[in-house]
């Protein structure tokens, strides 16, 4: 086989999404063609790709999207491919009317996602990332509320300013290449991975925040060759685009780029991060206390409070969140208002399955 069928694998098994056809590196360079003409700020333009990450996230057609903008389909048409031939004003004001409802929507849905110290740390984080065009570690145990709170970050900063990959088991740097390439909208039924890296490399910016959770994943189950492919390739994508980029991964990815026996081989990487941060291996009191007041609970005492500090040193936060939802589902149904006698009974009737019970 070629060298250059070698850097063409096949990439199938991925279908494009439906609705808008432009690909995201295609209305990158509309963006800036705008920009460069005078038609467009670049505040504007973080506003129109916005919206249009929104529309490709969700399989939006272009009247659906007018739809949701209260505009005609022809307005969306002319915005989408750089030629609406009047002044955007109007277009950019109904799309950031958009973005800001659809990020109300997302801030205040309810009890999905709580605000807490730790997401202050993170979203200070990932703002730095961008600001500074440096890379970003987090690290931090398994249910942490590391994904969780890097989600939200994603979900309500600017929808596409902020792309998420996840790595999984095993992945080789072409997997990684499709992943990203569909969570920068630029993917197509294209078979050329050389193809797609250029068109991830034209859709980032230095605007652009990248998020790469569970890279230990690349660490551990992809074999030594492929964890350097896949962290090389990581690596030139922000050194192209100066983009920036915050990478979480649990201790063991730490102590493997760090101590590891290919450390050398990741040092590159490794000395760009700007900042490193480490999740408490316990929750701090006041997050304790936050997600309590959350369910309009008083912050824990006493034995129960000695019985969430256990939980937590056991199973994390998600343990802990869920067991109170289920607390307060409980006393719903019944009519009555969550309490920690309601929360101590959930705990103590989950505990009790976990015990082998005869009946002679």
């Amino acid at each position: 086989m070629s060298e250059q069928a070698n850097e063409t694998k096949n990439l199938g098994g991925i279908q494009p999404s439906s609705g808008i056809t432009v690909n995201g590196a295609q209305y990158q360079k509309t963006l800036n063609r705008l920009i460069e003409e005078g038609e467009i700020t670049s505040e504007d333009a973080e506003v129109l790709h916005s919206v249009y990450s929104y529309a490709k996230e969700h399989g939006l057609s272009q009247s659906a999207l007018a739809k949701k903008l209260d505009v005609s389909p022809a307005m969306v048409n002319g915005m989408l491919y750089g030629t609406y031939g009047a002044s955007y004003a109007g277009i950019v004001k109904k799309c950031a009317t958009f973005v800001a409802a659809e990020r109300r929507r997302i801030e205040e849905g309810g009890r999905e996602f709580i605000r807490t110290w730790l997401y202050d740390q993170i979203e200070a984080i990932c703002d730095s990332a961008v600001n500074d065009g440096m890379p970003a570690f987090i690290f931090g145990a398994s249910q942490s509320g590391k994904t969780t709170c890097l989600l939200h970050y994603q979900q309500t900063h600017n929808h596409g300013r902020t792309k998420y990959l996840r790595l999984g088991s095993g992945w080789a740097k072409s997997r990684v290449v499709r992943e990203l390439a569909m969570a920068c909208n630029v993917y197509a039924t294209v078979n050329r991975l050389d193809v797609l890296e250029q068109r991830i490399i034209d859709a980032l910016t230095s605007e652009r925040c990248l998020i790469v959770d569970e890279f230990h994943q690349a660490l551990i189950t992809s074999g030594e060759n492929n964890a350097v492919a896949i962290m090389e390739y990581l690596r030139e994508v922000h050194d192209r685009t100066g983009c920036g980029i915050v990478m979480c991964a649990t201790p063991v990815g730490r102590e493997l780029l760090w101590n590891g026996k290919d450390k050398k081989l990741f040092d590159q990487f490794r000395r760009r991060g700007l900042i490193e941060f480490a999740t408490p291996d316990i929750p701090k009191l006041k997050d304790i206390n936050t997600i309590a007041k959350s369910f309009k609970l008083e912050p824990p005492t006493g034995e129960t409070l000695k019985r969430i500090k256990q939980m937590l040193r056991e199973s994390g936060l998600g343990k802990y969140i869920k067991y109170l939802r289920k607390a307060n589902a409980l006393a719903t149904r019944r009519g009555e208002a969550v309490s920690w006698d309601g929360f101590d009974a959930v705990c103590e009737a989950y505990a009790a399955m976990a015990v082998p019970d005869n009946d002679y």
